[in-house]
């Protein structure tokens, strides 16, 4: 009987404390926020069409898999694809973002999220697309890039 008690014990305070923890995790670190500040910048500049800016979030060693691609792309080709995309006269009108989570590990940070992003295109038809994103942040010197990533095609982004 000592034993069960013990362990009983030992549940009961690990259940207690499971709020505890929960809270410690939720506490976002100053490399996290810095990187959220980013995910928002991305946004940003794709909006204003700004695509020099736009790559230098972009690592040189860059490889991910975005939404529409059929295979993983390196840094160029997600340059081309908003090139592509502003050469047809589409451009992004609005975006919103929600974050789900992130997580630093020594100079990483990874990032997951949910994206709504309405494109119009010359005639002024919208197309929306809602996708779910996560990208892994490498600080370089006093900034972030991102390394790595992939976002896949959602029906719809969880209220």
């Amino acid at each position: 009987m000592p034993n069960i008690r013990r362990v009983l014990s030992i549940m009961l305070l690990a259940l207690v404390s499971l709020p505890a923890f929960h809270s410690l995790h939720a506490q976002q670190t100053s490399q996290e926020a810095a990187v959220w500040k980013l995910e928002t910048a991305y946004w940003e500049y794709v909006k204003a069409g700004d695509m020099n800016t736009f790559l230098t979030l972009w690592h040189p060693d860059f490889v991910g898999w975005p939404a529409l691609a059929d295979k993983p792309r390196r840094k160029d080709s997600i340059a081309a694809t908003y090139t592509a995309l502003y050469a047809r006269g589409e451009h992004l009108g609005s975006y919103t973002i929600k974050r789900a989570d992130s997580q630093r590990t020594g100079n990483l940070v990874v990032t997951h999220y949910w994206a709504n992003a309405v494109w119009t295109d010359t005639a002024g038809k919208n197309q929306t697309w809602n996708i779910r994103v996560t990208h892994t942040w490498l600080q370089v010197g006093r900034t972030w890039q991102i390394i790595s990533g992939m976002a896949a095609n959602v029906d719809s982004i969880p209220n």
